[in-house]
């Protein structure tokens, strides 16, 4: 009776009976239902615990075996560049000089086969050669480089999106350099919609793209859009950056573009003047971004003729890039362009036009015959033999760099309307009075058109149309 007694106490209270045959599993049991609250609560720690631990496992073991895929991507490319670098050995090279140029090209060459067994490596230097490329002004080269590079990048799948948005920028870069803005533009609105997806809307690489659409805007002629692009990349970067930094000059450097072309001149000396000091202490003198500032500093104060402070700034920046790009580069010849210029407004037309001619042969030579940049060049020769009444010879080329204008740029583009009033002048002192409005009027249609409100270029179209009336 008292067992009993005790068994039905022990019972009541969840301790084992004596009347239950002892085990560890019936001892367990009964103080897991004891305690089931505490229990409950240890088991769901250990759980979490074994959770944690094994999710760090595996992430760590995916840390592992992606720091083993990156130091063997690394020691692919230390082979590639080491292999590419042994041509320069004297024993190997039998005394012959061997060039960056013939460096790249070799490597270009190479990356084909040695690095096939590494698709990703070999997309990653697919990429970085074909941007020298680009930089070189070498389009061709460039395109095929980041084609191969896009196209593997695209069959690995959502991991190299990042990558992908990076080498479709490059590639719009290219588009631009050849002429094809509405191509350039394409590009560059992917390469955008990519970034803010994946980096989110405040950051560098969507400043970058932002900062190259506002530039092919540009080109287009579309400078409400060009100049809310660079504003939104100018606040990025500043909230980023503060104000010391490089893509900060160069978004003020493109706002100053902007102000120039709406004939502010002033606010444009003042923004190229930010630029370049912010530039100069990162990068002191002889430097790309820095001849970049003083380029564009010299055409604001032309354009303010202020031509003997404009043209040292631009002979400083010409020396820089033919030092450090070569004659030939369209950055040079397009330096070049602004001092004959200068020169053609201090009447030294002989140079000016020495100088123009030079341009327009090493632009043939490098883009061909039907890039925008050739009626550029055709223009600014009519214009030097128009002034020194060549008119027979200038009327030609007014006439074809119109037609490549159009063909390059479309029929509303600005430059369009600048060409039709340089062949309108032109008409105008051939007293064939009739066709010089009808051009001074398709002009100013355009240049109405093309601005909200009327500068520089509206004034001188109504001038040059007010005098062929008077003349009628």
């Amino acid at each position: 009776a008292g067992q009993l007694r005790d068994d039905v106490k022990a019972h009541l209270a969840g301790l084992p009976v004596l009347a239950q045959p002892d085990s560890l599993g019936y001892r367990a049991g009964k103080f897991v239902r004891r305690h089931q609250a505490a229990v409950m609560a240890t088991t769901a720690v250990l759980l979490l615990v074994a959770i944690l631990v094994g999710f760090y496992t595996a992430r760590l073991a995916a840390e592992r075996d992606r720091a083993r895929l990156e130091a063997a991507k690394a020691t692919e490319v230390a082979d590639f560049l080491s292999g590419l670098f042994d041509v320069s050995d004297p024993g190997r090279s039998k005394g012959e000089t061997i060039t960056a140029r013939e460096l790249l090209n070799r490597g270009a060459v190479r990356i084909e086969t040695e690095l096939a067994s590494q698709p990703e490596v070999q997309a990653n230097m697919m990429e970085v050669i074909g941007s020298v490329y680009q930089s070189l002004a070498l389009l061709d080269s460039a395109n095929s480089m980041l084609q191969k590079s896009l196209a593997l990048r695209q069959g690995f799948g959502e991991k190299a999106d990042a990558d992908i948005a990076r080498t479709l920028w490059v590639l719009g870069k290219v588009r631009s350099q050849e002429g094809k803005y509405d191509d350039a533009d394409s590009l560059y609105q992917l390469s955008l919609t990519m970034r803010r997806e994946i980096f989110g809307s405040k950051s560098e690489e969507v400043a970058q793209s932002l900062s190259s659409l506002g530039k092919v805007k540009y080109q287009k002629g579309d400078f409400a859009a060009a100049e809310s692009l660079a504003r939104e990349a100018l606040d990025i970067r500043r909230a980023l950056f503060g104000n010391d930094h490089p893509g900060v000059a160069l978004n003020l450097d493109d706002l100053g573009w902007l102000a120039h072309e709406r004939s502010n001149y002033d606010a444009a000396d003042s923004l190229h003047r930010q630029a370049l000091a912010i530039r100069l202490p990162l990068f002191g003198e002889g430097n790309l971004e820095v001849a970049e500032s003083h380029n564009n500093l010299g055409n604001a104060l032309y354009a303010k003729a202020d031509y003997d402070a404009a043209e040292p700034f631009i002979r400083q920046a010409l020396a820089i890039r033919r030092k450090l790009l070569g004659e030939d580069h369209p950055t040079t010849t397009y330096n070049l362009t602004n001092l004959a210029v200068v020169l053609e407004t201090r009447r030294d037309y002989a140079e000016a036009e020495k100088f123009y001619r030079d341009v327009l042969e090493r632009h043939r030579r490098r883009f061909g015959e039907k890039h925008p940049v050739i009626a550029d060049d055709l223009t600014d020769i009519g214009r030097v033999l128009a002034a020194q009444g060549d008119y027979d010879s200038a009327e030609p080329l007014f006439r074809q760099a119109v037609q490549l204008q159009r063909q390059t740029r479309g029929d509303g583009h600005w430059l369009v309307a600048y060409t039709l009033n340089s062949l309108a002048t032109l008409l105008h002192d051939k007293n064939n009075l009739a066709e010089a409005e009808k051009l001074f009027r398709q002009g100013l249609a355009i240049y109405r058109k093309a601005w909200a409100k009327p500068n520089q270029h509206v004034a001188t179209t109504m001038l040059g149309l007010g005098d062929v009336l008077t003349a009628r």
